[in-house]
């Protein structure tokens, strides 16, 4: 009988942990309420419009700061005087290097 009086204690501390852990619903965010149609959307400044340049303002302004450096400035300061970034600066260099070795022909490959 010693263990029919340990049931009873046991049964009643694992019920009271079911009704502890009971799971609970998760907190939906709701979403923000959208801006109204009428409203006018917000222009950015002009600093921050994206633009595309064609092939001969690439290559002049490529040429532009090939000019600055070869004057004594720093090719950052001359970047920058160009308008562009560092990051485009050195894609269209990248960019314009094998058209220019494509109309060069190197030594021809031994048999």
């Amino acid at each position: 009988m010693a263990d029919e009086s340990n049931a009873a204690p046991v049964a009643a501390a694992v019920a009271t942990d079911a009704e502890v852990k009971a799971p609970t619903a998760k907190k939906r965010r709701s979403r923000p309420p959208q801006k109204a149609a009428s409203e006018p959307a917000q222009s950015k400044p002009p600093a921050a419009k994206r633009r595309g340049y064609s092939e001969q303002e690439k290559s002049e302004k490529l040429k532009q700061i090939e000019t600055q450096v070869s004057d004594g400035n720093t090719l950052k300061d001359a970047i920058k005087s160009a308008g562009i970034s560092e990051q485009t600066y050195y894609h269209w260099k990248g960019a314009a290097k094998p058209a220019a070795q494509k109309g060069t022909k190197g030594p021809k490959p031994l048999p």
